[in-house]
């Protein structure tokens, strides 16, 4: 670290206060902190106020640590927050952003643009996190005020995407072809992080039942929630051995607007359906998909996804979907077209009835996921946030 150097990081993700600490339904916890600590003295967080939790916090993420303050908006993402509440927001981040040497704009959101235009005005150094596709993230929404937004929301992505001073990808490839950067400072490293120490070649616990995992939110149907339960019809159909899709994620299952416990209800599979909550990152989740036999990722929008690589990282055969990233991951026999209920079906009982096929792909994955633990990632994040931290200099001395 030099000097007394301050970095605000914008992200639309919610976060809630609980008995004076700062926690988090997802992966943004204090561990990830870190990356940005190593080179500023400060890391101002901006993020969506998520309310007041009460009761049971297991299976929350601590994000609150030393050096770390949390602004936390209210959220302007429906129309009346459009109408009323941006002016306050823009006041809002034109203090932040006067106030920090560096900013840090993770993903496509209204804060971060917002934060992206201010920061240009005042001069600031502007980096970008790419960490999953503008367009694809509304476009497959679900909602139809979504996908009329999608354009707008992907053209702003490429206009930030080019003009940042600095800029690191998930991804090897995928966003790098559809958000191109004229950065002087470019950099590609998955969000995932694995200690080699964690990654293990065991294999999979017998049950009575065949299980197959999946993580991520029950708030929209991004993930392929739908598609899973889709699927689970077929193979019941189809007579196959018994079997249980497993949910890891935050949501309510019986909420609108997706009502998946509903879905798998009306599909004849809820006993097929089993919704597992969240869990805190880290090793929990870890042993969560040591209990799996498979890991289905049937998204419709993904930078490169941190569940693939660590179910990889635990020796488990995968099945994504071709969205975002997952393809540079897996095998081509492993994927799906994104949406294909009826491929994914065909793809788990593949798996299903051969088992040397399913070990042989978990074995592929664990040497592939040695490309993506912290003693491979590490040392790129460093180099970049150096960069960064030194790039922002002259302002410090102006």
């Amino acid at each position: 670290m030099t000097l007394d150097m301050k970095a605000l990081f914008c992200h639309d993700h919610h976060y809630y206060k609980s008995e004076g600490q700062t926690l988090s339904k997802g992966q943004y916890h204090n561990n990830v902190w870190q990356r940005y600590l190593n080179h500023f003295n400060h890391l101002t967080v901006v993020g969506r106020h998520g309310g007041i939790h009460h009761g049971d916090v297991s299976g929350m993420n601590i994000a609150s640590t030393d050096r770390v303050s949390f602004e936390l908006l209210a959220d302007t993402n429906s129309f009346s927050g459009m109408m009323f509440g941006r002016r306050k927001l823009r006041e809002t981040l034109k203090l932040l952003v006067s106030d920090h040497d560096v900013v840090i704009i993770r993903g496509v959101s209204e804060i971060g643009y917002m934060a992206y235009c201010e920061a240009k005005k005042q001069g600031k150094r502007v980096v970008m996190e790419m960490v999953a596709c503008a367009w694809d993230e509304l476009w497959y929404h679900g909602s139809i005020k979504a996908k009329l937004y999608a354009p707008y929301r992907f053209l702003m992505a490429r206009r930030m995407a080019h003009s940042v001073d600095a800029i690191i990808y998930v991804s090897q490839r995928f966003l790098q072809n559809r958000y191109p950067s004229n950065a002087p400072l470019q950099a590609a490293a998955s969000n995932v992080q694995i200690e080699k120490d964690s990654c293990t070649a065991i294999s999979p616990p017998t049950h009575d039942y065949y299980k197959i995992g999946l993580i991520g939110t029950l708030k929209n149907r991004l993930k392929g929630v739908h598609v899973a339960i889709q699927a689970a019809s077929i193979l019941k159909k189809r007579g196959t051995k018994p079997f249980k899709i497993h949910i890891l994620g935050p949501g309510d299952p019986t909420a609108d607007p997706c009502q998946f416990q509903q879905m798998a209800m009306r599909y004849g599979v809820q006993n097929n359906i089993v919704f597992d909550g969240i869990r805190t990152s880290g090793a929990p989740v870890l042993e969560w998909i040591q209990d799996l036999n498979l890991y289905i990722q049937p998204s419709f929008q993904e930078g490169v996804p941190r569940a693939v690589i660590e179910t990889m990282s635990q020796s488990r055969a995968v099945i994504g979907s071709d969205a975002g990233g997952i393809a540079e991951l897996l095998d081509d026999d492993c994927i799906i077209r994104r949406g294909d209920a009826n491929g994914l079906a065909n793809k788990i009982e593949w798996m299903m009835n051969n088992a040397s096929i399913q070990e042989k792909k978990a074995a592929r994955n664990f040497v592939e996921s040695q490309k993506y633990t912290m003693d491979q990632l590490l040392p790129i994040r460093e180099q970049f946030w150096g960069a960064v931290a030194s790039m922002a200099l002259p302002y410090q001395t102006k």
